[in-house]
């Protein structure tokens, strides 16, 4: 699978694979883009809504939140919320 981010706004990531991390905690600025990463699965922390992800090639939309996002990315099930204790922690 493949995964991309564009930020649309000041936004904090934190992407992990199933074995490590691929962005420790970073904040993107409006327009930043990550490269594309590759894995089976990914699990991230977003500190709000404000980016475009892209999965093999098609953008996922994230649902707006005032609160930081979980989201685990595996197979054909696009984006699944991941509870508070289910979320990856970066430093």
């Amino acid at each position: 699978m493949r995964l991309g981010i564009v930020a649309t706004g000041q936004v904090y990531v934190c992407l992990k694979d199933a074995n490590k991390t691929l962005i420790d905690g970073e904040t993107l600025q409006a327009g930043e883009r990550t490269r594309t990463y590759r894995a089976r699965r990914f699990r991230m922390t977003l500190g709000n809504a404000s980016v475009k992800l892209f999965v093999n090639g098609r953008q996922r939309r994230v649902r707006p939140s005032s609160d930081p996002i979980g989201l685990a990315i595996r197979g054909r099930r696009a984006l699944q919320p991941l509870s508070k204790i289910g979320r990856p922690y970066c430093e």
